[in-house]
């Protein structure tokens, strides 16, 4: 997918704690990304990215940065 323009950039976190470190919002796609400090990331990192959909928008595809 192509992003030929970010609309909005956010950070999110839901009544029960999960949380999404970024969000790219592009049309009326979310894309979540979680940043974490390691090299080899669980696949627990991801696990959040499902309390996404509760926003009401289709969720692309997500990705964890590792630094």
């Amino acid at each position: 997918m192509a992003l030929e323009r970010m609309d909005l950039l956010y950070y999110d976190r839901d009544t029960h704690q999960q949380e999404v470190d970024l969000l790219i919002e592009s049309a009326d796609t979310s894309l979540p990304v979680e940043i974490k400090k390691t090299a080899s990331p669980a696949l627990q990192a991801t696990r959040s990215f499902a309390a996404i959909a509760k926003l009401g928008m289709r969720v692309g595809p997500g990705a964890v940065l590792c630094c």
